[in-house]
């Protein structure tokens, strides 16, 4: 467990910090957001996007951003797995909009000819995505068990920094 997580949580093992780690500087949340934080694999990836596709990326990571910065837990660092959050959560949409549209079971016939009902292989890839999805949740916080680990320094308190501004700022128009 990342050094700063347990901190974050109250050093629950109460063992001994390690000493020497590297510290990284927290991310600016308005820096963060903005579409140049997004890895260039994420952004343009060697294949291309669609626009539409490039714009889906740009959603989803503006939503888990807007999720995340508030609670101080992204590091410039974080970029690739917010990204990777983002790609799982892509993925599980693609494979939901497919069994919405084709069914979650098809019919099939086996070699003796018998009819057989097969579930639909997006399904597992649904599922699947949605497990990296949930992994993903977990590593920023942003589900229920995992939000009540995490301890938040001034809990309660307003919190004054430029996104904290900017967010009211924006809220006001």
């Amino acid at each position: 467990m990342p050094t700063a997580l347990r901190i974050a949580q109250g050093n629950p093992g109460k063992r001994p910090l390690p000493q020497g780690e590297p510290e990284i500087e927290a991310a600016d949340p308005v820096e963060f957001a903005k579409a140049r934080s997004m890895p260039r694999w994420y952004r343009s990836p060697a294949g291309g996007l669609s626009q539409e596709e490039a714009k889906a990326r740009r959603s989803v990571w503006r939503h888990y951003v807007a999720l995340i910065a508030p609670l101080n837990v992204a590091t410039v660092v974080d970029a690739d797995a917010l990204a990777q959050l983002c790609v799982a959560r892509l993925d599980y949409l693609a494979h939901d909009a497919t069994i919405r549209e084709e069914g979650a079971h098809y019919e099939s016939r086996t070699q003796a000819g018998s009819r057989t009902i097969k579930q639909h292989p997006a399904a597992q890839l649904r599922d699947a995505a949605w497990r990296r999805v949930q992994e993903g949740l977990r590593e920023f916080g942003l589900t229920p068990v995992s939000r009540t680990k995490v301890k938040v320094a001034g809990a309660g308190e307003e919190i004054d920094d430029d996104f904290s501004r900017w967010e009211r700022d924006h809220e006001a128009t």
